[in-house]
């Protein structure tokens, strides 16, 4: 049997923080930006000509290689990927260009490659951030718990149901929906009629119902700007962490002292690029500006949060009468 002379037992509960203090100093390796949850740590770097790109990434790899080799910590390159992301009409030439640790090339994700996107935090994503690829991931989870709920709506209350949509689709649509909410409409099209397959069934109603009575019905919002209202109101009120100071600024800070009635609004930069409108610098300020107009965005958190999910579901018609021939509902 072999001496340890270092090291933590298994599934102690001073593993996490032992760790934490262990890698605390890791951000100092390198020049470039670290992202890390628990074990999982990710470097990323940008720069307008793509071959400084990989100049500067294999430099910087090298470099948190390094860190780890002194701190006796493995890194497998094999396990190792690297994904260049680009706008949605931008082409790269990855000719004779790769990033590699300890002269061991790296995996590559894109379009042109083996693999066509990433898992980082449960979120799949690819070269494009065109989000089809989670989209897919979501739609496939959502249509096995839809099925799994349909084989027992027989058998119990709606209420029931209702709570296993909670359980087993809810929190598919909103992990993650302030990175990919601002897909193509094309490709959330699919989730859409899926969340709305999945309202008739807890509702036990037709194939064909209308569903936005069944959404005011059941309590439940569609795919919408929820998430991001709640998300810029903790930024409003100083409730996110330090990172995200002074990511936004009001249109008085810009134009300065001249005052306007939307002065307080969030300024909204110019933008030309169709890809850098489905980004959060762009797309959250005016959802932002368009709930500041309809409801009070002062307060706690929880009235605020009761506020527009009151405000939305309002929205929904309690009837909807159309002129469908096939339609169930109405021809009643």
């Amino acid at each position: 049997m072999c001496k340890i002379e270092c090291g933590v037992p298994q599934g102690s509960i001073l593993g996490p923080l032992l760790y934490l203090i262990y890698v605390n100093d890791i951000s100092q390796s390198t020049q470039a930006n670290i992202l890390s949850f628990a074990d999982d740590t990710s470097l990323y770097l940008s720069h307008r000509d793509i071959h400084t790109l990989f100049e500067k990434a294999n430099v910087e790899i090298n470099n948190l290689y390094d860190w780890f080799c002194a701190n006796r910590l493995s890194l497998n390159a094999k396990k190792t990927k690297f994904i260049v992301i680009n706008g949605l009409s931008k082409k790269c030439d990855f000719t004779n260009k790769t990033v590699s640790i300890n002269e061991t090339p790296l995996t590559q994700i894109g379009n042109d490659f083996d693999e066509q996107s990433t898992k980082f935090l449960g979120i799949h994503i690819d070269e494009s951030l065109s989000w089809k690829y989670h989209l897919k991931h979501i739609n496939n989870r959502i249509s096995k718990a839809s099925f799994m709920i349909r084989q027992v709506k027989h058998f119990l209350p709606s209420s029931s149901l209702r709570t296993l949509y909670f359980a087993m689709i809810h929190p598919f649509i909103t992990y993650g929906i302030l990175a990919w909410g601002n897909a193509n409409p094309s490709l959330q099209k699919r989730t859409i009629i899926l969340q709305k397959r999945a309202i008739r069934t807890i509702n036990k109603a037709s194939y064909n119902s209308h569903t936005e009575p069944l959404f005011k019905q059941s309590n439940i919002m569609k795919m919408n700007d929820y998430e991001v209202a709640l998300f810029m109101q903790d930024y409003m009120t100083n409730k996110l962490p330090t990172s995200f100071q002074n990511t936004y600024m009001c249109n008085y800070e810009v134009h300065g002292s001249h005052q306007t009635r939307q002065s307080n609004q969030l300024y909204v930069k110019r933008c030309d690029s169709k890809f850098a409108k489905t980004l959060p610098l762009y797309s959250f300020p005016l959802t932002w500006n368009k709930w500041a107009n309809r409801i009070s965005c002062t307060g706690s958190r929880p009235k605020f949060k009761k506020q527009v999910k009151k405000f939305i579901l309002s929205s929904y018609a309690s009837f909807v009468r159309c002129i469908n021939s096939h339609c169930i509902d109405c021809q009643q």
